[in-house]
């Protein structure tokens, strides 16, 4: 079992999670009370391939849980894509073929969501303009959709947020997805150390209509952390960083980012930092 994620329904938590059973991944779920019983696990998805790395969000009636599925085998491959389905407070899978939430050629991965009070905006790593160049340690772009509550994807071939082209192991990866109660907030991170620049944790605000707001931002998104620090060469008296897995997370008027600093140097410890910027 892995990657769980959670939302609450205003009655219980739903939790739900990959489950590795009969060789293959698929997508389990369980609802959890307020006083912390566990009221019984189920099957949210299962097909032929692998279903990972879930996220959830709840609209007021039912849940959408949206996953990474490779129905073609464990993946990663240029047949990843974004799937998801609708699951009632009492467990029902609404969607048991499942909703394609994005298809596009290449590799599409480790989705997130988010609810604006009207739709969702679901926000993943896309491969399109690699594909064929899997194993090859592609750069990745940020592309987004907006969903209905019936289900419904409202952006087919999906929303670009970011596609800064940069070398190829500069990509993007790892988004987080706020909603700030006018915008969402999408966080991702770029590239490796210094060396390669530029490095750190971007963002951008996108509207609940599907316009990426680029107004005070450089072509690479907001800067959130700065560039990395320290130098990757062996006399370097500096470790060499890299920023991984930002989550963001929404306060009074202001929005909270964290981040992991890596330092790949033997003996020196990661560390998590942070930073505060306020919501336009």
């Amino acid at each position: 079992n892995g990657h769980p994620v959670v939302a609450f329904d205003g009655t219980n938590f739903l939790v739900v999670w990959q489950k590795y059973i009969n060789n293959s991944y698929n997508i389990y779920g369980t609802r959890v009370s307020p006083d912390g019983q566990v009221l019984g696990e189920f099957l949210i998805f299962t097909s032929t391939g692998g279903q990972v790395s879930p996220t959830i969000a709840f609209d007021g009636n039912n849940s959408l849980v949206v996953w990474s599925d490779t129905r073609t085998g464990s993946g990663p491959s240029d047949d990843t894509n974004i799937y998801g389905t609708r699951v009632t407070p009492q467990d029902v899978v609404l969607d048991p073929l499942g909703i394609p939430v994005c298809s596009a050629g290449g590799m599409q991965d480790t989705p997130v969501l988010a609810f604006d009070g009207n739709n969702y905006f679901a926000v993943w790593t896309d491969g399109r303009i690699y594909e064929g160049s899997i194993g090859q340690i592609p750069g990745f772009d940020i592309y987004g959709t907006r969903i209905a509550t019936d289900g419904t994807v409202l952006d087919v071939d999906g929303i670009p947020i970011n596609t800064v082209q940069y070398m190829d192991f500069n990509g993007k990866a790892n988004p987080s997805i706020t909603f700030d109660g006018s915008n969402y907030f999408v966080a991702w991170q770029t590239g490796s150390y210094i060396n390669h620049p530029p490095g750190g944790i971007f963002a951008t605000w996108v509207s609940p209509a599907g316009q990426v707001i680029t107004k005070d931002m450089g072509e690479d998104g907001l800067s959130i952390s700065g560039p990395p620090s320290g130098y990757w060469y062996p006399s370097s008296p500096y470790p060499p960083s890299k920023y991984f897995y930002p989550v963001t997370e929404l306060g009074t008027n202001n929005m909270f980012v964290t981040w992991m600093n890596e330092r790949d140097l033997n003996g020196i410890a990661k560390d998590i930092r942070a930073a505060l910027l306020p919501v336009p």
